[in-house]
């Protein structure tokens, strides 16, 4: 009987052993777990604090590496009086009298608006084409020749003025055509101005120099080969060596 109530009395024991140590092996699990999930967390810890670190030193050597930019301050003009700005608008330079740099304008006063050419005889008709290429008649010698210049009709008197600028080459008395005066112009152009009467203006000199529409002398009656012609002035024009037609140049001449 004492055999069995042992048996009996220790059979509770053993179960409670047993119980026991499966509750210890359900603690240690769970210790386990929690220390895993432990390990986790701190690594993700560290990945977070790593990156937050390595963005920090990114940020900080890039913002070292931006110039800086200072702008300058900009201070806005103060109100004007009127009379701050009378006086500002009478010295500009626009308005003011003085020369700009206290040195005098090569500007002249007034503008020359004459013609850039003048017709020789003021409403002069020609009465005698040029013909270089065919033979024309001669009133006076009776036979027929070229005519290398133009004859404008005018009475006896008549001004003669010059063609363009220039200056004067010559003055001479021709044998056959009488007094002459030949100016020289520019780019090679030549006119000559023949049967001109005996008084020629003072200032109408060798080497002075002449405007268009300048008083050179006067219709005369000195050109022995033309003595039988009306009154006029003989005219011709030289381009180089070449006699030109007159007529093409006074279709651009003004009286």
């Amino acid at each position: 009987m004492n055999d069995k109530n042992t048996e009996k009395n220790s059979r509770p024991e053993s179960n409670d052993n047993e119980k026991n140590s499966g509750n210890d092996l359900k603690r240690n699990i769970k210790i386990k777990k929690i220390t895993g999930y432990s390990a986790y967390i701190y690594l993700a810890l560290a990945i977070c604090i790593l990156t937050a670190l390595t963005i920090g030193i990114f940020s900080m050597s890039y913002d070292s590496k931006i110039p800086s930019i200072s702008i300058p301050e900009v201070s806005l003009p103060q109100n004007q009086t009127q009379s701050q700005l009378n006086n500002n608008t009478s010295s500009s330079p626009g308005n003011s009298e003085a020369p700009v740099g206290g040195n005098e304008s090569n500007v002249p006063d007034t503008i020359d608006t004459r013609p850039m050419y003048v017709n020789p005889i003021e409403n002069g008709q020609i009465a005698k084409d040029f013909s270089i290429d065919a033979l024309v008649f001669s009133a006076t010698l009776k036979d027929y020749r070229v005519h290398t210049g133009v004859d404008i009709a005018a009475p006896k008197g008549t001004a003669v003025r010059a063609y363009a600028d220039g200056t004067i080459a010559e003055i001479k008395k021709d044998p056959f055509y009488g007094n002459t005066i030949i100016i020289e112009h520019s780019s090679g152009l030549q006119t000559i101005y023949m049967n001109l009467a005996a008084d020629i203006p003072q200032n109408v000199t060798v080497g002075a120099a002449v405007k268009a529409g300048d008083v050179i002398g006067a219709v005369g009656d000195t050109a022995i080969i033309e003595s039988a012609d009306e009154p006029h002035l003989h005219f011709e024009v030289k381009l180089g060596s070449e006699f030109i037609d007159p007529k093409e140049e006074l279709a651009h001449a003004e009286n």
